[in-house]
This record gives C-alpha cells, structure tokens and sequence, in this order.
C-alpha cells in the first residue's frame, strides 16, 4: 500500500477501485508523519492533529454514525429483553444489528449527512436528520418484519421505534453539538462590555441578533429586542427576550442599561422608522442604523452598521419620474454635458447615456475628472478637455459637432473661496456661460438647460450673483431668439464632493471634530439621482426663456445633520465627537430660498418642479456690452470694480441683490474704475 501511495505521489496516476473514503484515509494516515517528523516542537502535535481531523471530518462522521448505530440497536435489544416484551430472535448479530446499521449508514449518506460544516447548523440540517431517521425507521421496519416471518418468529414493533429514536438522539447530537458549543463559547469569549437592544423581533432583527452572537469580536451583549406587537412582549425569540413594545424605548434603556441601540432600516415603513430613529436617539444610548433587506442580502451585515440612506433620514420621498418624454428628446440627440467631471455633470451624463443618444460629449477643463468619468465607468462619450472661458474654443466645438442639447453644469460653487476671488466665479459662471449660449444659439441648439443654485435667489454672495447673472443671459437669449433655452434651480445635494456631508463623514472619521459655522443653519438637500432625474424632466418641460426651481421639501437643519450622522457611527455627539461652532464664513447665510419677491411661482406637469415667472428689466442688447465690461475688470485684475459692477447689473435688472463683501481701504480704485466704466457706457 505504501509503495502504491508513492506512485500515486510521483506520477499522479490514481490506483483503479479505490473509493474516495479510502483516499480520505490514506491522507489522514501519510500527512501525519510529515507534521511531527520535520522537526515540529512536539507541542504542536495535537492541533496538527485536530486539523487534519477537521479536514476529514466527513470520514470522522462515518465512523461515529457506525458506532452509534452499532450502539442503538444492540442497546435497543437490551432494553427491550430487560422489559420482557417477548423479543425473541435466533438470527446472528449480522443479520439483527449490522445490516441495520448498514442500511442507516447507507440512507445518512443518501439524505446528505456528510459534507455539512455543522458549526453553522440550522432547520434544514436538522430536517435532513429528522428524515433520514424516519425513513431508516421504515426500511428497518419492514427489513425485521420480514426476518422474523423468515425465521417464523414473532414480530416485536417496539425494537425499530427504540432503536429509530436512540438513533435520532446519537446521530443528531454529534452534529449539532458543535453549533451549541459554539454560541456557547462565542458567549463566554467576548465577555462584551457594551449591552445592546434591537428594535424589530422580525426576520432582519434575527438575523442581526445571531450575528451579534456568532460574531465574538462585535463586543456588544444582545440583552433583547423591542417591537411593535404586544403579542411579543415576554417571549422569547431564540433564546432572546422581547422586552417591550416600541414606543417603551426610553424606559427599556433605562432599566436595563443598554448602551447600543440597533435599528433596521428596512425593518418599517418610512414613517415608523424616523419615529422610531428619533425615539431612539432621545436615549443616551448610541444609534446604530443597519441597512434594508436588500442591501443585507448584498454584503456583510456588521459590516454595514453604520451605514444609512441619508435621503431616507432627510425625510424626504424620492420623487417618481416618468422618462418617456425625456427619451422622446434626447434619443438619437447629440448631447454636450459641460461640467461633466464634477458631481451633477458625470450624474447627468450617466443618466442621458441610457437614453441612447447619438453621441455624448462630455466636457471639463479637469483632465482627471474626464478621464476617470470616461474610463472608470466605461461610459460611452466623446470626451472634450476645454474651458468654457475660451470663447474660440466653445465656438470650434460647437461648429464641429453642432449639440441638439446642451445642459450647462460647469461652475465655480463654494461661496467663501469665491468671496475671495470673485474675478473667478465671473469668469466661469458668467462670461463662460455667455461663450456656451452665445454659440448655442447661433448654430441652432434645440434645448439649452443651466443648471442653477439656490443662492442665485436673493443673492447675498458673489457666487450667487453670477448665478443669477448667469440665469438672465441664458433667458434673454432663449426669449429674444426664440429658442428652448432656460434654467432650473435647486439646493444642495448629498454627496457632492466638498459638500457638507463627505466633510462631515471624514471629520467623523478622523475623531471630530465637527465643524460647522452656525447652530441655527439650514439648507435644502437632494440626493444627486433624483435631482438629474428632475433636470432631464424640467428639459422636456423647457420654452422659450424658462426658470424652474425644483421642489427639495422642507430645510434641513445642518446641526442636526451632524448629530444623525455622528449617532449613525455609534458615537454620542458632544462626548465622543465633539462640535465645534466656527462662526459665518463671508458670503454665507443662515438660510436659502429657491425665489425671491421679482419671481412668482407657478406649478407644472410634474408636481416636482415649479415655474418662475420673473420681469427682467434689462434686455439683451443692453446686456451684452455690460458683460463685456464686467469681463475687462475680470481680465484687469480689478475684482472690487468687478463686483461693485456685478451688482449693480442685477440691481438694473430688478434683482434684489446685496452683496456681502468687505471692500478693502483702496476703495477709490475701484470708484475711479466705476466712472471710467460708466463713461464707456454712455
């Protein structure tokens, strides 16, 4: 035997008849010597050992599952002769004890006895032992039932039921001892000194709970849950109490001092849940959010504590689009996305691209942000590295690959920086803008959409006054040339690179603390999807010069934000993540609106977007010259002449605006700079 092993070893030719049990063997019985003969410190030896077992673990079974059979039926035959039941058997232990066990060795195997990882064991192994026994059971029956008409014996029915059920109890205990000792000692191991409560006794909440106990290192005792069904209340679910209805929160962490509260996010309904989430956080336990069933069953389920739908916790309904007219005009379109690197840009241009345009351009002055859009999502466009202040530029790109539609989304937008470079935030917002739908309209370009913000509404910082300038350009060209050119307006969205979410998850990350510059800030919020989806709809809605602001429901209060996001860590806000107040940045105000008292609102088909109307007191051909003085300042190095020039544009216009800059001690210049402007104009 030996030599045929070395044979196999050297030519891998297997010897003919072999079963696979008896290579399982030969594994065990070679593989031995090789640990402990190459100079292993002998210590080692019974865990060398233990592994190998646990790799032939289904042979090791085979053996117990004979010797319990063995066992159960020789045991059922003492017992039943100690009882006297007439048992009277002439046949030899061949025929009475092993071609039984035989038989019920053979059926283990057939119900899939063999293979299992038992650690892990649940209803279904159990239900495989249960019918493997009880066919056993029959088969035996019938096998007896047979002998003894054979020998002409009396019958004794009890001998398969007793023999059935010692081996009911033999083979199923060998199994599911493993799983028992293994809650048992994960118990015993973590010694947790974090006690936690589950809200929902549902499959989820289950689910969660077993987790927890499999898993020694979540260093979090699951003391029981909460639900909304009073039938739960003092049952038990696993070996884990229902404790209290939901609404009994607050005095469950009390009176039993829990430290951790788990939420599912799909455990409810929406409603139910930001209930629940803030039943839950006016404990002084921490908040753990887990995620919805399907985002469960697609990744870890610790891993993906801590991890929460903002837009879901921001209350607000994701808004339902019907496409069919955005595919009636961008299907088989030549589409330009300016922008395209940035946050809404590379959203838009994912979402056109499912349309089917004719061609797709994407456009960005960021190199990286294109090639990572292109490359790294493998969308399907023609990429245009350019920047929208080059008027030649704009004009060639135009010419040559003449765009039905156009949606502007390239912009400066953080207001602070911008406060300090204003001549940036005009040379992109407004004279990039004029390049796009100066070209636009000349080479006949259907629809024209800018993508707008809510700080052009009122503006009170220089990125919202060349927004809004940005707005009156694009809707004189559409009305005076009749042309779909228009805007649509909207608030913050979550996720945005530099946006107050991303900063404040890194913060979060790093230990806080959480800057934010005013208790009392608010800000409408959208996630970035539903926002595109909204821009492609207001497209099909565009006319000649049309203004849109969409919908964001109500404001969200910023600090708020900050303390869901640092309970969604598991932290308490304030003692493990501090937050800090760092006052106003320039530009900044406590609170946006989507219109100011110049606009009126009206509603549309889509109960999402609203129209405004608004009275422009200035008309194109007045405009153009203004622009291009305002670009000269830019162009000169004079900023305050820039944004002293800027406003009073948007004044002239009706726009109630006021900047809010700190002009410097050298403010002459930009009064000398003034005059010489105005008398150009005259």
């Amino acid at each position: 035997m030996s030599c045929g092993v070395q044979h196999w070893r050297r030519t891998g030719s297997r010897p003919l008849k072999v079963t696979k049990w008896v290579y399982s063997l030969r594994g065990m019985y070679y593989a031995l010597p090789v640990e402990i003969g190459s100079g292993i410190d002998l210590n080692t030896v019974p865990q060398c050992i233990y592994q190998r077992v646990k790799r032939y673990e289904s042979v090791v079974f085979l053996f117990l599952d004979m010797s319990i059979l063995l066992v159960a039926y020789v045991l059922a035959f003492v017992l039943m002769k100690q009882a006297g039941v007439g048992l009277e058997h002439s046949a030899g232990p061949a025929l009475s004890v092993f071609f039984p066990a035989l038989l019920q060795l053979c059926l283990n195997k057939l119900f899939g006895l063999y293979g299992h990882v038992w650690r892990y064991a649940s209803i279904e192994e159990a239900l495989r032992i249960i019918s493997a026994v009880f066919v056993g059971f029959l088969v035996n029956l019938t096998y007896w039932f047979v002998l003894c008409g054979l020998l002409d014996q009396r019958f004794s029915w009890p001998l398969p039921v007793f023999a059935s059920g010692f081996v009911l109890m033999g083979v199923g205990g060998v199994r599911f001892r493993e799983r028992l000792f293994a809650l048992e000692r994960g118990k015993r191991k973590s010694f947790p000194s974090a006690r936690g409560v589950i809200v929902g006794a549902d499959d989820i909440g289950v689910e969660i709970a077993l987790e927890f106990m499999r898993n020694a290192d979540a260093g979090m005792e699951v003391v029981g849950f909460v639900d909304e069904d009073p039938w739960k209340v003092g049952r038990s679910i696993r070996g884990i109490r229902v404790l209290g209805i939901s609404s009994e929160l607050p005095a469950v962490v009390e009176q039993y001092e829990i430290d951790y509260i788990v939420l599912s996010a799909g455990a409810s309904e929406k409603t139910d849940f930001m209930e629940m989430l803030d039943l839950a956080r006016s404990t002084q336990a921490r908040v753990q959010v887990v995620p919805s069933p399907a985002e469960v069953a697609s990744r870890t389920l610790l891993g993906g504590i801590g991890d929460v739908d903002i837009p879901r916790l921001l209350d607000r309904e994701q808004v339902q689009i019907d496409f069919t007219e955005i595919e009636q005009y961008v299907e088989d379109s030549v589409v330009l996305v300016t922008g395209a690197g940035g946050s809404i840009g590379s959203e838009i241009a994912r979402q056109v691209a499912r349309f089917r345009p004719r061609c797709l351009l994407i456009l960005d002055c960021d190199e990286t942000h294109l090639h990572d859009l292109l490359v790294g999502e493998g969308l399907d466009a023609l990429p245009l590295l350019a920047n929208i202040r080059d008027q030649q530029r704009v004009e060639r790109i135009f010419s040559e690959y003449r765009p039905d539609v156009v949606f502007h989304a390239a912009a400066h937008k953080h207001v602070p920086l911008l406060q300090q470079h204003p001549e940036e935030a005009v040379l992109t917002n407004v004279i990039g803008t004029r390049n796009l739908v100066t070209a636009a309209a000349a080479h006949e370009c259907k629809r024209f959409l800018l993508i707008s913000t809510d700080k052009a509404a009122r503006p009170g910082s220089v990125m919202g006054a060349t927004k809004r300038l940005a707005e009156i350009l694009v809707r004189e060209t559409g009305r005076q040339e009749g042309l779909a050119f228009g805007v649509v307006r909207f608030g913050n969205v979550l996720g945005s690179r530099g946006s107050v979410v991303p900063t404040f998850v890194r913060q979060i990350m790093t230990g806080g603390p959480v800057t934010l510059t005013h208790p009392d800030m608010t800000r409408y919020f959208m996630s970035i999807p539903e926002a595109v989806s909204l821009v492609l709809r207001a497209g099909a809605l565009l006319g000649e010069g049309d203004t849109f602001h969409l919908d964001m429901g109500e404001p969200v209060r910023i600090l708020d934000l900050a303390h869901q996001l640092i309970r969604q860590a598991g932290l308490r806000p304030g003692s493990d993540i501090k937050v800090e107040i760092t006052g106003l940045r320039p530009g900044e105000r406590l609170s946006e609106q989507l219109h100011d008292e110049s606009e009126q609102a009206f509603p549309t088909d889509c109960s999402a977007i609203v129209m405004l109307d608004s009275t422009v007191k200035i008309g194109r051909d007045e405009l153009r010259p203004r622009v291009e003085q305002l670009n000269r300042f830019c162009k000169d190095g004079a900023r305050w002449a820039a944004v002293s020039f800027l406003q009073q544009i948007l004044v002239d216009a009706g726009v109630p605006a006021g900047l809010d800059i700190e002009y410097p001690a050298e403010m002459f210049l930009v009064e000398q700079r003034d005059r010489e402007a105005s008398n150009v104009l005259a």
